[in-house]
C-alpha cells in the first residue's frame, strides 16, 4: 500500500452507501471492506451515477440483477450480461431512457459484449459510467486459468472514474495503482466468527465423521474442485442426498456424465436444496445466501487430489463464511497436507520472476537483432510457446495480474506443506476466526489412496492391497480412528480377491506366492473347498453316517461320494478323506479287509 492511507470507521448495521466519505465510491481508490456485506454492490447500483460493475462470475451477476429488479419499472432496471444477453440487447440498454444505468458484467462480458455494444460511443462511456472491479482480488486469484479476467483492467485506467473494492483485497503490484487512495474499512464491532480447523490425513474419513458428529439436516459445502466433489459424495454413498452448484458449464458437463442433482444457484431459489449442498468455492464465494436458519458451512481442501482445491484463509474461507447473511451455526475447514509441496517466500518468489523476466527480455534482443530468418523464428517460438510466457507483454513487461497470481499462489501453496503453516495462516487473520484446532487421523491416508489409483502392474497393486491391510488390522493397542468396515470395503472395491485371500490365506502365505495372482487364486480355491469340507451342514451329513468303531474302506468312498455331490465339491474322493473329521487308524481285519476303526470326533456340531 502506498502512504495514501484513509482510515473509515464503521458501525455495526451500517452499509457503505450510508458512509459520507465512501458515498459515492469515490474515484481512484481501492477500499478494503475487510468484513463482507457492507452493501457495496448495492449501494453502487443505487448511486445516481452511471455504473459498470464487474463481478468474478455469472451466478452472483443473475443474483443481484434478480434482487433488484423484481417490482420495478422499466426505467429503474439493471441490466446483467451473461448467456442469453446479446450485445443487442447491451446496445437497447446503453440507449434507452434509464435514469441511471446499471451494467453488471464478468471480465468476458465487458470485453464480448459491452465494448461491441457501445461501439463509437465507448470513449462517452468511459467518460461518463464510474467503473467498479468488485472481489478485486479475483483479477489476480483466477487469472492463471481464466485467459481474458485481466482485458478489462488494461481498460480500467483509461476511465475518468474508477475503483477497486474487496473484504479481502490482495496487493496489487502494478504500478499504475500506486497513486491510488485506499480506504481501509475499521468495524467499531466484534465481527469474528469461529472456525474449527480440521487436520487430517484421510478426507473421505475426516467428512465422514464431521457428519456423524454434527448430524444437522442440512449442510453448506465448498470445495474448489468439482471433480473431487463427485469422488466425495461416490465415497460417501450420498449421491441422493446430494445437490452440486457449479458454473454453466460445469452443469452441462456433469449432467453428460449422468448427474442429475446439479445447476447453478440463485439467490432465493432454495427448493432444490438437499441435505448436502456442494458448491464450487470460487463461483460461490461472492454469492449472498439469506436463509431465514443458521446452517453447518464446511469448506474442503484436497491437496493430494485436486491441489487447486487449495482455499486461501486470507481470501476466500472470509469470503465463503461472509456469504451467509443472517450468520452460521458452524464453520470447519477440513484439510489434508502434503510435505513434498515445493513453494517459495515471497521475497524469493520475486526474486525468481525478476530472473525470469531479464533472462526473457534477452531472448526479445536476440530475436530482434537476429540475422538468419530460421534463428529468429526459433527464440519467437521459444518466447511465445513455453509456459511462463503468460507473464509477459510482447516487450518483456509484466502482465502484473498474472505476476500477483503467481506470488500468491506460491504464498498459498506454502501454508499446505504442513500444518504449522496453515495454523499461523489462520492467526493472521484472526479478527475475522476464533480458532479452535483439531486432528483427526487414520491408518490409511489420502497420500495412500492417490498411490491406489496410479497405473500399477498387478503384483504391485496387490502388495499394495496387503501392506494397507495390514495396517488396519493392527488396531489393537492403537488409537484408531474411523470405520474399519469402511477401510476394508473401499479395499474390496479396488480388488476384492486380494482381500479375500488375505482375510482367508494370511499374509505371509500370499507372500509365500510372491503375490502373483494366479497362484493366489488357486489356493484361494483350495482354501475355500477345505472350509465347506468343515462347514456345518458338511459336518452333520458326515457324523449322521458315519459313527466311532470300525468302519469297511470300500464302504467309505461311495458315502463321500454322495456328501460331495450333495454340496457341489468336486474332485477325487478317497477313503482317507475320512481323517479330515475323526481321529482313525488304519488296518487290516482278517475276513473283513482293509477298515478304518474312528476313535474320536475332532469337530463339535
Amino acid at each position: 500500500m502506498n502512504h495514501n492511507n484513509k482510515t473509515v470507521a464503521i458501525q455495526k448495521g451500517q452499509y457503505l452507501s450510508e458512509v459520507k466519505e465512501l458515498s459515492p465510491l469515490p474515484s481512484n481508490s481501492i477500499i478494503h471492506k475487510v468484513v463482507p456485506g457492507l452493501g457495496a454492490t448495492h449501494g453502487e447500483i443505487n448511486a445516481e451515477r452511471h455504473s459498470i460493475i464487474i463481478l468474478p462470475s455469472v451466478p452472483v451477476i443473475k443474483s443481484k440483477v434478480t434482487k433488484h429488479n423484481e417490482g420495478r419499472e422499466a426505467e429503474q432496471r439493471i441490466l446483467g450480461i451473461h448467456k442469453g444477453v446479446t450485445a443487442d440487447r447491451v446496445k437497447e440498454y446503453l440507449e434507452s431512457a434509464v435514469t441511471y444505468k446499471k451494467i453488471l458484467t464478468t471480465p468476458e462480458g465487458y470485453i464480448d459484449k459491452l465494448k461491441e455494444a457501445a461501439g463509437e460511443k465507448w470513449e462517452i462511456v468511459r467518460k461518463d459510467y464510474y467503473l467498479l472491479i468488485d472481489e478485486c482480488e479475483r483479477m489476480i486469484q483466477d487469472s492463471d486459468y481464466r485467459d481474458r479476467i485481466v482485458e478489462p483492467f488494461e481498460d480500467f485506467f483509461t476511465f475518468t472514474h474508477k475503483g477497486l473494492i474487496s473484504a479481502t483485497t490482495l496487493p496489487f503490484s502494478d504500478p499504475r495503482l500506486s497513486d491510488f487512495t485506499h480506504y481501509i474499512i475499521q468495524p467499531s464491532y466484534n465481527y469474528s466468527n469461529s472456525l474449527t480447523l480440521i487436520h487430517t490425513n484421510s478426507i473421505i474419513n475426516a467428512v465422514r465423521d464431521y457428519f456423524k458428529d454434527t448430524n444437522s439436516e442440512q449442510y453448506f459445502i465448498f470445495l474448489t474442485s468439482v471433480s473431487t466433489i463427485t469422488a466425495l459424495i461416490d465415497a460417501l454413498g450420498i449421491k441422493s442426498e446430494s445437490q452440486i452448484y457449479c458454473s454453466d458449464n460445469a452443469v452441462t458437463d456433469l449432467k453428460e456424465k449422468g448427474h442429475t442433482g446439479v445447476s447453478e444457484f440463485i439467490t432465493g431459489e432454495f427448493s432444490k436444496l438437499k441435505k448436502f449442498n456442494f458448491f464450487t468455492s470460487r463461483f460461490y464465494s461472492g454469492l449472498d445466501m439469506e436463509l431465514d436458519y443458521k446452517p453447518h458451512v464446511l469448506q474442503i481442501t484436497d491437496v493430494h487430489f485436486a491441489e487447486h482445491s487449495i482455499l486461501d484463509p486470507q481470501t476466500e474461507i472470509i469470503q465463503i463464511t461472509g456469504r451467509f447473511r443472517n450468520g452460521v451455526e458452524s464453520v470447519t475447514h477440513i484439510t489434508n497436507h502434503d510435505e513434498s509441496l515445493s513453494w517459495k517466500m515471497p521475497d524469493e518468489a520475486r526474486i525468481f520472476m525478476d530472473g525470469v523476466q531479464l533472462a526473457y527480455k534477452e531472448l526479445i534482443k536476440l530475436r530482434d537483432n537476429a540475422d538468419n530468418e530460421g534463428a529468429g523464428f526459433f527464440i519467437n517460438e521459444c518466447l511465445t510457446k513455453i509456459s511462463i510466457a503468460k507473464y509477459f507483454n510482447e516487450d518483456g513487461s509484466y502482465r502484473w495480474c498474472l505476476l500477483d497470481n503467481y506470488l500468491q499462489e506460491e504464498r498459498v501453496r506454502g501454508l499446505y506443506q504442513n500444518r504449522t503453516n496453515l495454523n499461523t495462516a489462520y492467526q493472521l487473520v484472526s479478527n475475522h476466526f476464533t480458532l479452535a484446532i483439531k486432528s483427526r487421523d487414520y491408518l490409511i491416508s489420502d497420500s495412500e489412496r492417490l498411490i491406489r489409483s496410479r497405473r500399477m502392474s498387478d503384483k504391485e497393486l496387490t502388495k499394495l492391497i496387503i501392506e494397507q491391510l495390514e495396517r488396519i488390522n493392527q488396531r489393537n493397542g492403537i488409537y484408531f480412528l474411523g470405520d474399519y468396515n469402511k477401510e476394508l470395503d473401499d479395499l474390496k472395491r479396488l480388488d476384492a480377491i486380494t482381500v479375500e485371500a488375505y482375510l482367508e490365506l494370511g499374509p505371509r502365505k500370499i507372500v509365500d506366492l510372491e503375490y502373483s495372482k494366479s497362484a493366489i487364486k488357486k489356493a484361494l480355491k483350495k482354501q475355500k473347498e477345505a472350509n465347506l469340507l468343515l462347514s456345518p451342514e458338511i459336518l452333520a451329513d458326515i457324523y449322521s453316517n458315519f459313527n466311532l468303531g470300525r468302519v469297511i474302506e470300500n464302504e467309505i468312498t461311495p458315502i463321500l461320494a454322495t456328501i460331495y455331490s450333495k454340496h457341489g465339491i468336486n474332485g477325487t474322493v478317497s477313503a482317507t478323506h475320512i481323517k479330515r473329521w475323526f481321529d482313525a487308524e488304519r488296518s487290516m481285519i482278517k475276513g473283513q479287509g482293509k477298515i478304518y476303526k474312528l476313535t474320536e470326533r475332532k469337530f463339535e456340531i
